[in-house]
């Protein structure tokens, strides 16, 4: 095979657990040495990542994650409905219909600036909980790009299920989660080793 092979770091970078129902680190110092630690190896080795950072997490490593966009990482929005704000939703992202995806994922964008200036234009659901209408709710929130699925994924009750998902980077459908589009959200999937999954 002639060509170039392109790959993408990620870290989700949560909020800390005894603020999140869903999990996250013990402590905030752990946060940050699990963050600057995951950066220094790629550092090293003369590579970057997309940094997938909770709202709060944002405003609580405000300094750091300037200081790492700098270096050229990429600062995306990671969220978990349940553990945004003051917890008091009970579904993940997939969970809602287009008009509550819209809500929730307002708020973070206000939120966002607060720790970094500007909205946010990358997205990772927390545990690549979509539906239908997820693409589209982000597009109309000012996101252009993410990586919201992992192909071949079935855990309902996570809301999370990509059977049959394209695996490949491709735009965004408006209305079906599973095949390319012509919306203006390129959507880079995890990548997936399917003898292995």
């Amino acid at each position: 095979m002639d060509g170039e092979l392109y790959i993408t770091f990620t870290m989700d970078c949560e909020r800390i657990a005894e603020y999140s129902p869903t999990g996250g680190p013990e402590s905030w110092a752990q946060s940050e040495r699990a963050i600057r630690g995951f950066a220094e190896i790629l550092l090293r080795h003369n590579l970057l990542a997309t940094l997938f950072i909770t709202p709060e997490t944002a405003a609580q490593h405000e300094a750091m994650f300037l200081e790492l966009e700098k270096q050229g990482f990429e600062l995306g929005m990671h969220l978990h409905p349940q553990s945004f704000r003051d917890n008091t939703r009970d579904e993940h992202l997939g969970g809602y219909a287009y008009e509550d995806q819209v809500e929730i994922l307002s708020q973070a964008q206000d939120d966002w600036p607060d720790a970094f200036g500007k909205r946010a234009a990358s997205f990772r659901p927390g545990h690549f909980s979509a539906n239908d209408s997820t693409f589209k709710a982000l597009y109309d929130t000012g996101f252009r790009q993410g990586s919201v699925s992992p192909p071949e994924r079935l855990i309902p009750h996570l809301r999370a299920v990509w059977l049959g998902a394209d695996p490949d980077a491709h735009h965004a459908h408006p209305c079906f989660r599973l095949i390319p589009g012509d919306l203006d959200f390129l959507e880079v999937p995890m990548t997936i080793d399917p003898d292995r999954r």
